[in-house]
């Protein structure tokens, strides 16, 4: 991969990531780069890239393959292992500390009167509830989220709260 592309800088970390993956299986399979702007420049027009950053998959015969697909780690390494058969050891992010809330098990939780509780009615179109979703991924504190249904529009009212659009 050439290093001044904008576009090889944003793939650069992902691609870094993606070897660690498959580190564990390097008999089996090579996560590699050429810089085909410096070096590899004879590689680059032998394998016919015209564009940065480029990717091609060579099998265990060297027959090459050019990928056109997502350029996040998911895509990659289900591409990888689709070819190879050998799985990523990509870690999945932790599970939220967050409880999701709904009409069968609202009153349980909330109504606890062992616990405080923090509850943010949410709604899936809305912006705010959005940019908040992070904040109580975090996992710094238990917090409660009103699950998104017309099931729960019951809890919105007994509160005094409305909603204006629901998806579900």
């Amino acid at each position: 991969m050439e290093v001044f592309s904008g576009h090889c800088k944003n793939l650069a970390p992902v691609y870094e990531q993606l070897a660690d993956a498959f580190a564990h299986a390097r008999d089996k399979v090579v996560i590699a780069k050429v810089d085909a702007d410096g070096a590899g420049k004879p590689l680059g027009k032998k394998y016919d890239v015209k564009g940065f950053p480029t990717l091609k998959w060579f099998d265990a015969a060297g027959k090459d393959e050019k990928y056109e697909s997502g350029r996040d780690l998911d895509s990659l390494a289900a591409f990888v292992t689709s070819k190879s058969g050998v799985k990523s050891n990509i870690k999945p992010p932790p599970p939220p500390e967050t409880t999701v809330l709904d009409v069968y098990n609202f009153d349980e939780v909330v109504l606890d009167p062992s616990k405080n509780v923090l509850v943010s009615f949410t709604a899936p179109w809305c912006g705010h509830c959005k940019n908040l979703k992070p904040t109580y991924e975090k996992g710094n504190t238990k917090q409660h989220v009103l699950g998104d249904s017309k099931l729960n529009l019951v809890l919105l009212s007994r509160f005094g709260l409305q909603a204006r659009k629901w998806s579900k």
